[in-house]
């Protein structure tokens, strides 16, 4: 019987938090709004909480460790933005942003066979699963009459309408 044998997760909790630290640039998803590497470190920590029976404690806890954060960042990765992403992401044609050397236009668009692929196919899935803050997308949420909020209408139908119901 080792000395390891009959430790608990609490005891270790200082050098899962390094492993999963020192794995933080495998995390590649600053783009997703509402979830970020503090989320990806919960997520894996609550997983080898639940996984710590399966530790052989005879064997060393680090290479365990490590097999479960690269495990769990792969599927966060996958799950939450890889199955949608453009395949323009890891294309060599890839200038940046929507820029395109294969197109004649010069933009990512259907004259690209995969692109066009990926737009029939995975397009509404990505921009539903990929999240970004309202304040870029003003344009869709429509002008506003007034820039002032105008409380005396709703306030004066409301007194209206009781006077009218008495």
């Amino acid at each position: 019987m080792t000395e390891d044998q009959g430790k608990k997760f609490e005891d270790y909790i200082d050098v899962i938090e390094l492993a999963i630290r020192k794995q933080r640039s495998r995390w590649r998803l600053d783009c997703i709004a509402w979830f970020d590497f503090e989320d990806v470190e919960q997520v894996i920590k609550l997983h080898i909480y639940k996984k710590w029976s399966m530790w052989n404690q005879d064997l060393p806890l680090e290479p365990w460790i490590n097999t479960i954060v690269t495990n769990q960042i792969r599927n966060l990765v996958r799950n939450h933005y890889g199955n949608y992403v453009k395949p323009c992401v890891n294309c060599h044609h890839n200038l940046g942003g929507d820029a395109c050397s294969f197109t004649k236009s010069g933009l990512q668009d259907g004259e690209c066979v995969d692109f066009s692929k990926w737009s029939k196919t995975k397009k509404v899935a990505f921009e539903l699963k990929v999240s970004v803050p309202s304040e870029n997308h003003l344009y869709e949420m429509g002008e506003w009459p007034s820039e002032e909020l105008q409380f005396d209408d709703p306030i004066n139908k409301q007194c209206f309408h009781e006077e009218r119901t008495e």
